[in-house]
């Protein structure tokens, strides 16, 4: 009876293997084709610069509501500038 016991444990261990041999096997090969799709160059699609919405001096142009701006262009706060007024930022 141990003798038989111990017959099952190696067969369990030696399909366990070839279940985690095969199965690593296949994880690699769509890995690999995975990484092959990523590798092919993608469109440019960076777009420009926003356009701004400038006063006569070339100033950016404070704002008390969205229509005192340029189309396109919505008010607001702006963190890279004075953080109390508001100016046209574009929206797109």
């Amino acid at each position: 009876m141990a003798k038989s016991r111990a017959v099952m444990i190696r067969g369990a261990m030696g399909a366990a293997l070839m279940v985690a041999a095969f199965g690593c096997g296949g994880a690699q090969q769509r890995a690999a084709e995975q990484q092959a799709a990523t590798t092919e160059v993608a469109p440019d699609r960076s777009v420009g610069p926003a356009p701004e919405c400038v006063d006569d001096q070339d100033q950016q142009v404070t704002c008390l509501s969205d229509a005192d701006c340029c189309p396109h262009f919505v008010c607001g706060k702006d963190p890279e500038r004075n953080f109390r007024e508001s100016y046209c930022i574009f929206g797109g």
